[in-house]
């Protein structure tokens, strides 16, 4: 049953008790759970999964990674657990598990749920609560590690003295607490999103011991290869091994250089967009030959943010075509009505080429429904105007509407994306679709995405959407500059004279 406000008489008549919505929320977050309540709240997930999401397959060729095969065993733990925290947590590992990190517990997004804001409230209060229980990692351990992920390996980038141990710079982790490096990081799926290495077809995660058994364990044990001596030494999670010099975060920037008819545009996130509404057309009329859009380090946000950007950019219309897939469903009633997509701004439009209803690919083993569309970007009325190719830097920490960006320049030839692979698996060139539930009995709200992008697939690693026009690899001392923040980046110095993104794209005709 749902609990919603309690009245009180008062000298004034009735009135609403004080956050009486919270304490409500909170009365029931903190309510035990029946083992049986526990096991049918999984199981409900686990269906969910099994029928709707759509990657278990892609991701199991692709990565070598078993989705259900990591449910079930999660769901093996559910005997032993006492504590509906526990309980939580555990639910929390099952969509971690799932590697898409839009998949997870939700408590702002409550839309489909009800019409009714006093219960919207309630679920928003309950699983604001449940995510208050999550494990925080990095907060819980102080311990940070002067090591670099650098071609396949792990590899400490200063000497220091740990104990009676030397840790030479250079020196490779090869095991954790007797487990091989690799191994370990297949053990942290259910409880970190680990970077996938395109290369050497690995996942990995350079503070792989900010994690679970960690923390329970309090310390660990490395083996490494100091310039092949083998040596081993002992860190506790409370010990203060480096300390990073920082400039602080970057921020979101529109520079124009005269001298070389650059436009640079610092964008770090696909959220606000007030400051590059402002500031881009006052260069309108400007003898602007490049125009560079930096994204590094971008988490995404809005898609049509990125549409907005581009809008205020170009001269002509900007068009592509992407593919979509979902799930067929056989008890519901699929329609090409079911997708019907529209865009409620003036700079973006879809346009339907195509839609197959029950089509058998050899990616999938059920049927699916593909939907084909174009998008319409369209020059903004205050648009610069700008003629030439636009070039997106990015590195492996975009994702998201980040992401759509870049796979949208990928697949423009009037955009040129440069730089590394981006480190997730996106699995969509645009907004992917989300659909949004509510377990029975604990009320644990949770999002899932069931959207895979067809554009450009012609194998199963063309599903990674990770491509880039100009792959170029940062060299070690790059990438240890980055891991200690030790240079202000995104100075005009370094952006025009050391930047090897900057260096590519400045050369480009």
């Amino acid at each position: 049953m749902v609990l919603l406000l309690v009245l009180t008489a008062g000298c004034s008549g009735v009135s609403v008790k004080k956050n009486s919505i919270y304490a409500d929320a909170e009365s029931f977050a903190n309510a035990p759970l029946t083992k049986e309540q526990m096991y049918e709240d999984f199981n409900v997930l686990y269906e969910l999964v099994k029928s709707k999401f759509i990657r278990i397959g892609i991701v199991k060729e692709l990565f070598g990674y078993d989705i259900l095969a990591q449910l079930q065993s999660i769901s093996n733990r559910i005997k032993s657990i006492t504590d509906k925290k526990d309980f939580v947590r555990l639910i929390n590992e099952a969509l971690v598990s799932l590697q898409e990190l839009h998949s997870t517990i939700n408590q702002w997004e409550l839309g489909n749920i009800t019409a009714d804001q006093k219960i919207k409230q309630y679920y928003s209060a309950v699983n604001s609560i449940y995510r208050s229980w999550l494990p925080k990692y990095g907060n819980q351990i102080e311990l940070r590690l002067p090591i670099v992920y650098f071609q396949g390996e792990y590899v400490f980038y200063k000497t220091y003295t740990n104990g009676l141990t030397v840790v030479g710079a250079g020196s490779m982790v090869k095991k954790i607490d007797g487990t091989p490096i690799d191994d370990f990081i297949l053990t942290l799926m259910s409880t970190k999103h680990p970077y996938w290495d395109k290369f050497k077809k690995k996942y990995y995660h350079e503070k792989f011991y900010l994690s679970e058994p960690v923390y329970q364990n309090k310390s660990f044990t490395l083996e490494f290869d100091d310039h092949g001596v083998s040596k081993t030494a002992k860190f506790h999670i409370d010990q203060h091994v480096i300390e990073h010099v920082t400039h602080g975060e970057s921020e979101p920037i529109v520079m124009y250089f005269p001298e070389r008819n650059l436009l640079y545009i610092r964008y770090t996130d696909c959220m606000d967009f007030e400051l590059y509404e402002k500031s881009i057309p006052q260069y309108q009329g400007k003898n602007i030959q490049k125009v560079i859009i930096d994204i590094r380090g971008n988490p995404g946000g809005y898609p049509e943010m990125t549409h907005h950007l581009l809008g205020l950019i170009i001269d002509l219309p900007l068009i592509y075509s992407i593919s979509n897939a979902l799930k067929w469903m056989e008890d519901t009633d699929t329609t090409p009505e079911t997708y019907i997509l529209w865009s409620g701004y003036t700079f973006f439009d879809y346009y339907y080429r195509k839609i197959e209803v029950n089509k058998k690919l050899p990616w999938f083993e059920k049927l699916i429904d593909v939907f084909t569309f174009f998008c319409y970007i369209y020059p903004q009325p205050n648009s610069i105007r700008y003629t030439g190719k636009i070039y997106i830097l990015q590195d492996r920490d975009i994702y998201s509407a980040a992401n759509n960006l870049s796979q949208i320049g990928y697949y423009s030839d009037k955009i040129v994306t440069i730089g590394e692979p981006a480190g997730y698996y996106q699995g969509t060139l645009e907004e992917p679709i989300i659909h949004y539930y509510l377990l029975p009995n604990s009320k644990i709200f949770f999002r899932m995405t069931e959207s895979a992008d067809l554009t450009g697939v012609t194998d199963m690693q063309s599903f990674y959407h990770d491509e880039v026009d100009v792959y170029i690899p940062y060299p070690l001392d790059y990438l240890i500059d980055r891991q200690t923040n030790s240079i202000d980046f995104y100075s005009t110095k370094y952006l025009l004279y050391h930047d090897p993104l900057m260096k590519y794209a400045l050369g480009q005709e």
